[in-house]
């Protein structure tokens, strides 16, 4: 009897530990569903990466082979918030992902093809450049 006593002990023991380790499990499994809903998708060919500078209320991104104006929106206005937040000084190129409307210039004397911001997508902090002066 005193065994059987035991073993029903034991078998609750395990039961109770069993229910608390499924209970951390679905939390994580929701926490997981919840990072999922929160990240945004995007086609690899509707990323645009490039350098952006704001200076003088004019915006540019310069890229490998191309060079945007930026039209001026609330999405540029929150690019420019946070990328102040990461330079230096008012000169700094400072590395983002974007995606928008590149469309082609009507006036002349401006940038031939401006980018309307649709998302943006990361901002990083500008790297830090090794200037070396020699003299002779």
């Amino acid at each position: 009897m005193k065994g059987l006593k035991v073993i029903i002990v034991f078998v609750l023991i395990s039961l109770v530990a069993c229910q608390k380790s499924e209970k951390s499990e679905v939390s994580e499994t929701e926490k997981t569903m919840k990072e999922v809903k929160s990240t945004r998708i995007y086609e690899a060919g509707k990323l645009i990466k490039g350098e952006f500078i704001y200076l003088d209320n004019l915006a540019v991104l310069k890229g490998d082979d191309f060079i945007y104006g930026i039209k001026m929106n609330d999405k540029a206005n929150e690019l420019v918030k946070k990328t102040n937040e990461v330079k230096r000084d008012s000169f700094d190129m400072i590395p983002v992902i974007l995606t928008g409307e590149i469309t082609k210039s009507e006036q002349k004397n401006t940038w031939e093809e401006w980018l309307i911001i649709e998302d943006i997508v990361e901002v990083k902090a500008p790297q830090k450049q090794k200037v070396k002066l020699e003299t002779k």
